[in-house]
């Protein structure tokens, strides 16, 4: 049986600033640094809530990890860069 780490991508809110309560920086290093680094990453969508996986899954690339900071209105969103990678 193969072992992945897979990120529930579940829809909690229209913008960032609404999520809630998340998982910092630190948080995840913690989680990762427990981890074998060949693990690899995916990301499962459509969790059923059965506990029986994901319904589809995709990928995790450098490129969709963005340093995002959120417009506080719609002048400002157009400004923004919606498409900083972090370098890794």
């Amino acid at each position: 049986m193969k072992r992945f780490l897979v990120i529930d991508a579940g829809r909690k809110a229209y913008s960032a600033s609404d999520v809630g309560e998340t998982m910092t920086v630190g948080d995840l290093i913690g989680i990762l640094s427990g981890l074998d680094e060949d693990t690899p990453v995916v990301v499962g969508n459509d969790n059923d809530g059965r506990g029986y996986g994901w319904y589809t899954y995709g990928a995790l690339h450098y490129g969709d990890l963005c340093d995002w900071e959120e417009a506080e209105n719609d002048e400002e969103e157009e400004i923004l860069d919606r498409s900083r990678g972090i370098d890794m």
